[in-house]
């Protein structure tokens, strides 16, 4: 509300008089904190205004302190313009300093209510909120009385994304331990004792893992999100199962609904490529998992493996400019006939499952549960996070050494055995190795058929291509094969594959596969 139509309300109730003395409340009021340069947002005096203003309006007096009257019978008035500063510290002081700010670069605004975390990435936004938190805005356009310009919505916007207490993170959720630079609104339910319970009670739902090492993966992954890991050290978890019915979709969305929901993910170009900005929306911005669910092709995505590994994610935010998030996702696929790149193999722990013995309700079972009693759970993932573990050296050829140590051996006492697993795995879903398998049967084909006896043979980058193309079934151009070649090469994966130039022709030496021993255990002797 403007105060031209204030002031002409309050007229009509009291009369000049009246108007008087309720604009020079109002304006004893905004004055009650001193304007300070560089005043600390903690700063919270004993009785604060209840009426934001960007100037002061002052009604006007003669020398008996009688209201002057301009002709249309309205008081006089006076606008002295608040400097930003001013204006800040008035409205840190009225609401308690907020509102914070988080991110390094363009810093985005929020507030919390009652747990829960609202952003106000907009003016509009910002000022709806100041208007339901102090109840009246009284904001001037132009300039004061000393042609000083009165400011504007959007430069007190800037202003407060600047001068706002600021965070890296804001999470409705906890780490264990807890990261520094995050704001975190979760507390642990009073007077609860965190013995497991309600974690227990979240695991048996599903317990049709293939394995006692599945039933443990299944453990890490509710645990996961929760660990107060260095930023890009936690691994994805793939689900797998040998047909429908299993609960691999239900399994994976729970683990995002237990952290405030999941940010769903498909492996279409087009999602694939704005990624990085939907990890940096606002919507996004709270919660913990990324869901990728029944992926029906090969999952290759060099924006969802970075999303694994990379300590910050940052890119472009709609509407806002650069922006940035420390990375503490969880990546959770889920898919029937599971097939990953060799780079997306060695990030993921393979989870397998097993038919239950009853199609029973689990998945509404299992959202009732966290719907009422998710502190409950967290609470207990966080103490069992905070259980002292033996000292081990138990290492992970993917590179998942400090998640080993202390996250999967607190959900088993083998955790070699998990990680020798899922290293099976691995290689048994890696889609590159498969790939290699193929083309290296195929050389060797072609290197049988040359009928010298040399344990070395050349094949020319032409004919390779037609090989290569004959075994994947593919249109491969000369260049694509032999950037092929070359990866697999430097993977080790083709062993025996050298590239080579030779005076006449680019191309390949191939060592011949070595023959297999003779079989001399049924051999009769004389």
């Amino acid at each position: 509300m403007s105060d031209k139509r204030d002031a002409n309300d309050v007229a009509r109730e009291h009369g000049p008089h009246g108007l008087a003395e309720e604009l020079t409340r109002r304006t004893d009021e905004a004055e009650a904190i001193p304007p300070t340069q560089n005043a600390s947002n903690d700063a919270t005096p004993a009785d604060p205004p209840r009426f934001f203003s960007n100037c002061h309006v002052v009604i006007q007096t003669d020398g008996k302190g009688e209201p002057i009257t301009m002709k249309n019978g309205k008081p006089k008035t006076r606008r002295d313009a608040l400097t930003v500063d001013e204006m800040s510290t008035n409205l840190f002081a009225m609401t308690g300093n907020w509102p914070k700010a988080v991110g390094k670069t363009n810093p985005l605004l929020f507030v919390e209510h009652n747990g829960t975390v609202r952003i106000l990435p907009t003016v509009d936004s910002l000022f709806a909120w100041i208007q339901e938190r102090t109840g009246k805005i009284s904001w001037q356009g132009g300039q004061d009385n000393d042609v000083k310009t009165i400011t504007p919505k959007k430069e007190f916007f800037e202003h407060v994304r600047e001068r706002a207490e600021r965070f890296e993170a804001v999470s409705e959720v906890p780490h264990e331990p807890p990261l520094e630079g995050h704001y975190y609104t979760w507390k642990p339910p009073k007077g609860y004792d965190a013995r497991g319970e309600y974690l227990a009670r979240l695991l048996a739902l599903f317990d049709n893992g293939e394995t006692p090492e599945d039933m443990a993966m299944i453990k890490a992954m509710f645990l996961t999100p929760a660990w107060g890991a260095v930023n890009g050290t936690r691994p994805a978890f793939a689900i797998t199962a040998p047909d429908k019915g299993c609960g691999k979709s239900t399994l994976g969305e729970m683990a995002g609904e237990l952290y405030g929901g999941n940010i769903v993910h498909t492996l279409t170009r087009n999602d694939d490529e704005k990624l990085s900005s939907r990890l940096l929306s606002a919507e996004a911005l709270t919660k913990r998992v990324v869901l990728v669910d029944n992926a029906k092709q090969s999952i290759a995505s060099a924006n969802l493996e970075q999303t694994i590994t990379l300590g910050t994610i940052s890119g472009h935010l709609l509407y806002h400019g650069d922006s940035s998030r420390p990375n503490t996702l969880t990546v959770i696929l889920t898919a029937n006939g599971l097939r990953l790149s060799r780079d997306m193999a060695r990030r993921c722990y393979i989870i397998r499952l097993k038919r239950p013995a009853v199609c029973d309700d689990r998945k509404e079972q299992a959202k009732a549960l966290i719907k009422n009693y998710r502190d409950y759970i967290l609470a207990d993932i966080v103490e069992e996070l905070r259980k002292p573990v033996a000292p081990s050296n138990h290492n992970d050829p993917g590179g998942w050494k400090s998640f080993v140590n202390q996250v999967m051996t607190r959900c088993t006492n083998t955790p070699e055995k998990v990680v020798s697993l899922t290293q099976a795995r691995r290689d048994e879903r890696d889609d590159d190795l498969a790939d290699a398998e193929e083309i290296m049967e195929a050389i060797d084909a072609e290197v049988s058929q040359n009928s010298t006896a040399d344990t070395r043979v050349f094949i020319s980058s032409t004919r390779m291509t037609e090989v290569i193309n004959g075994a994947l079934n593919k249109n491969l151009t000369k260049k694509s094969v032999c950037n092929l070649l070359s990866d697999h090469m430097e993977a080790g994966r083709l062993a025996r594959v050298e590239k080579t130039r030779t005076a006449s022709a680019k191309g390949y030496h191939i060592q011949r596969p070595p023959k297999p021993e003779a079989n001399t255990e049924n051999q009769s002797h004389d």
